[in-house]
């Protein structure tokens, strides 16, 4: 599965996996529905999970690929690019407590309008809109949990669509 999700990365230089620029053309509809977030440069098929919580501020972490529906998400973009990142088996959205380096990425209730769990895409990386900072893990074993860090040219920062 690793390799689907680093060919749509690499596919067309033109074409980005996600472009900020493909809103939904209807504001506020689903963009990528029951999808994987899939670690683009790992040799071991990690994806973004919450490794079966539903409760809140349970970690986001990098776990092996599966069907499990706590590594299914729904990004949800309005008419600005801005997206919310919705869980399926938790109901509940990525976000962030503060916008230092480092900080844990958890689940919460959703609120598309709290600056906390907006997000940008930008090729292949998710942006913290209130941070500016790139959704990273920084290894890869499965497990690790994924935190914000000052975007870069790493491939910690790179996620696909599997």
């Amino acid at each position: 599965m690793h390799k689907a999700a680093r060919a749509l990365v690499l596919t067309g230089a033109a074409v980005s996996l996600f472009a900020v620029s493909a809103a939904p053309a209807n504001a506020g509809t689903a963009a990528y529905n029951n999808v994987r977030l899939q670690k683009v440069w790992s040799a071991k098929n990690l994806c973004l999970s919450v490794n079966g919580k539903t409760s809140n501020n349970a970690p986001v972490m990098q776990k092996g690929c599966s069907t499990a529906t706590d590594q299914k998400w729904t990004l949800k973009g309005n008419s600005h690019g801005i997206y919310t990142i919705k869980n399926k088996r938790s109901g509940k959205c990525m976000g962030i407590s503060s916008t230092s380096n480092g900080t844990a990425v958890t689940q919460r209730p959703c609120n598309a309008s709290s600056k906390t769990q907006q997000w940008a895409l930008s090729g292949s990386r998710i942006i913290s809109k209130w941070a500016g900072k790139c959704l990273i893990s920084r290894n890869d074993t499965s497990g690790t949990k994924s935190v914000i860090s000052k975007c870069g040219n790493r491939k910690a920062e790179e996620w696909g669509i599997s």
